[in-house]
């Protein structure tokens, strides 16, 4: 019985079997450039298609499903990229393709508020705050509170 040369498993009714050696060879490309960029986890796979003669190519099977992560062009680029960036070291081989660790020494800048929330009070007529924007604003923790402030301002708009 035929199994994907990829995932090892049978035909089901959602996974058919296909067998084009034109698509075989492309994989095979595809798992070498992934290898040489840094993608060791297809290395078994890569090996046993490149140890493959062509009347052997031509019997083995594949899922759709199952080669089109690998031939995908947009993961192979970034791999491209990441391996051409001069600060980037090679990807390692346990993570793969995908958002870098931590560990990789990218750190992404902290995200700051444009205006902090309490930096300004949204009422108009309200009497708790003070007018000195130096002063901090006071804080509302009770719902009956901040019900009255909203009272009062749509009192004030009517």
């Amino acid at each position: 019985m035929n199994v994907c040369v990829i995932c090892k498993e049978r035909a089901t009714p959602s996974k058919r079997l296909v067998n084009n050696t034109a698509m075989l060879t492309d994989l095979l490309q595809c798992c070498r450039e992934r290898v040489f960029l840094g993608q060791s986890d297809i290395q078994q796979l890569t090996d046993h298609l490149s140890g493959l003669n062509e009347l052997e190519l031509n019997s083995v099977y594949y899922h759709s499903e199952c080669r089109k992560p690998i031939v995908n062009n947009g993961l192979i680029e970034r791999l491209r990229r990441k391996r051409s960036r001069p600060d980037s070291p090679v990807p390692s081989s346990s993570r793969g393709p995908g958002r870098p660790s931590s560990a990789t020494g990218l750190v992404r800048p902290k995200r700051s508020k444009t205006l902090p929330k309490d930096a300004k009070c949204l009422f108009s007529s309200c009497d708790s705050c003070p007018k000195a924007e130096s002063e901090p604003l006071q804080r509302v923790l009770a719902d009956a509170m901040g019900n009255t402030l909203i009272e009062v301002k749509q009192l004030t708009q009517d």
